[in-house]
């Protein structure tokens, strides 16, 4: 069964049929496309989410920074919290560069440390 099971991801992955969760911003719709796949459709909430990291990123603040606020005006996450990993997917599907480059900043704490309520992961 497990064979199987691989055979049949590894053929859909040729295919080009996306596999898993649909990324931040959008949804699976009840919809379906000629080959009975439901199709995506933007998630309004997730989509002023999107907008408002890009903007919090684009005023050049950390992104544990960007964590916490989004945490503070309550933008849902997909998970419980917020986390800097997914900020930096959400930028990178945003069409944002050189994140590696320029923008892997973390919290300016010069020790390292971080409290044990901290909003974002390490």
């Amino acid at each position: 069964m497990s064979e199987r099971t691989k055979e049949a991801l590894a053929e859909l992955r040729r295919q080009g049929v996306p596999l898993g969760q649909p990324p931040y911003g959008w949804r699976h719709s009840q919809k379906v496309d000629e080959s009975g796949r439901r199709i995506l459709a933007k998630d309004p909430d997730e989509q002023r989410g999107i907008h408002r990291i890009c903007e919090l990123y684009d005023a050049d603040l950390y992104i544990n920074d960007i964590c916490r606020i989004l945490e503070g005006e309550g933008i849902p996450a997909r998970r419980n919290r917020w986390h800097h990993q997914t900020i930096y997917q959400v930028l990178a599907r945003a069409g944002y560069e050189d994140l590696e480059g320029r923008e892997r900043k973390s919290t300016p704490l010069a020790s390292g440390e971080r409290p044990d309520n901290w909003p974002c992961g390490p």
